[in-house]
């Protein structure tokens, strides 16, 4: 996958939306496929991929690289914490 770059405007969610979106693109991966590799059902997966959803789990996102064939260090790489997060 080649190296993509980000702006600091971008939230961690659509970085990584964007992230799988390019892996499914380049793997031509449809999002039915996708639904039936991850279990996310199909509405709500367009959702995500389309920018639609706000957030996305923790759960969903790795099941999302997975299935896009995305190696989680590249997934999360790029990402910084921009706000405080209290215990």
């Amino acid at each position: 996958m080649s190296k993509r770059r980000y702006n600091s405007r971008m939230t961690a969610t659509q970085i990584l939306i964007d992230k799988i979106n390019a892996a499914r693109d380049a793997g031509d991966t449809n999002v039915s496929e996708l639904s039936r590799r991850t279990g996310i059902h199909r509405t709500q997966l367009s959702e995500i991929l389309n920018g639609h959803q706000k957030t996305v789990t923790l759960d969903d996102a790795v099941s999302l690289a997975v299935a896009a064939g995305i190696e989680l260090p590249e997934l999360f790489s790029g990402l910084s914490v921009t706000r405080e997060v209290s215990s």
